[in-house]
This record gives C-alpha cells, sequence and structure tokens, in this order.
C-alpha cells in the first residue's frame, strides 16, 4: 500500500469512528429528552399542584435546566433541580449543581437514567425538602 493509500485509510477509519461517536450523542441525547419531558416535567407539575395547596408557590421551569423553585410568603425556599449528565463513557445519571437541591440516585454510579421514575423524583425530593426543613430547624432560621 502506497501513502496515499494509507492516508485515505486513516481517514475512513477516523470517519467511521466520528460517525459512531455521533451516533451514540444522539442516542444519549433523545433519552436525556425523554427523561426530561416523561420523567421530571410531570413530576416537578405534579409537586406544584401538591405544594401550592400548603401555601407555597412552584413555578416549573423546562429546558436544559428542569426544575422547580417553590417560594414561601414571597421568599424562595428551595430549588430542586434534575440537571441530566452524560458522562464521556455514555453513562448516564442525574447530577446537581453544587448549590441545588435534586435527584442524586444512591449511589450515583446504579443508575441509569432511563429507570429513574416519577415517584423516585418525587420521593428525592420529599427527602431533600425534609432535610431543608431540618437544616433550617437546626439554625434557628
Amino acid at each position: 500500500m502506497d501513502w496515499k493509500q494509507e492516508l485515505d485509510a486513516i481517514y475512513r477509519e477516523t470517519d467511521h469512528i466520528e460517525d459512531e461517536r455521533r451516533a451514540k450523542r444522539l442516542a444519549e441525547q433523545a433519552v436525556v429528552q425523554h427523561f426530561i419531558e416523561a420523567v421530571a416535567l410531570p413530576a416537578f407539575r405534579e409537586l406544584s399542584g401538591a405544594l401550592e395547596q400548603h401555601g407555597r408557590t412552584a413555578t416549573v421551569y423546562a429546558g436544559d435546566d428542569p426544575r422547580i423553585e417553590i417560594f414561601y410568603n414571597g421568599e424562595e425556599e428551595i430549588v430542586y433541580r434534575a440537571s441530566a449528565v452524560i458522562e464521556a463513557q455514555g453513562f448516564e445519571r442525574v447530577d446537581l449543581p453544587s448549590n441545588a437541591q435534586g435527584f442524586r440516585p444512591d449511589p450515583p454510579s446504579a443508575y441509569k437514567l432511563e429507570l429513574v421514575t416519577q415517584e423516585e423524583m418525587i420521593g428525592r425530593f420529599l427527602k431533600g425538602y425534609r432535610a431543608y426543613f431540618a437544616d433550617k430547624a437546626a439554625t434557628g432560621e
């Protein structure tokens, strides 16, 4: 094989690898989008109605940062996020910014995003919300 054929072969191999990576990214984005639309947002909407029955104002946000923001008497109580992060290895998990409450599987490495249910999202919210009130009571706020 001459050097031009070898160069062509290198580019064919590289293109094939890039095509596979692109297809994997698209598949992962579809999983994330499904999670946001079918799990996170419906869970947040369900919570919103229940929270409002307890005198809270709850706003659900969609997009790249799905979250529910909860206010009581005009002051923010808690922002609960479910930011889907797809790691380089293709492992799907739910992760959070460091300053927010949110869904974090126990242990994080044991969960695939496709397996998270609305009930789990709500259960994790309740766990975080309870912790918020415990912290508030402990600090005397």
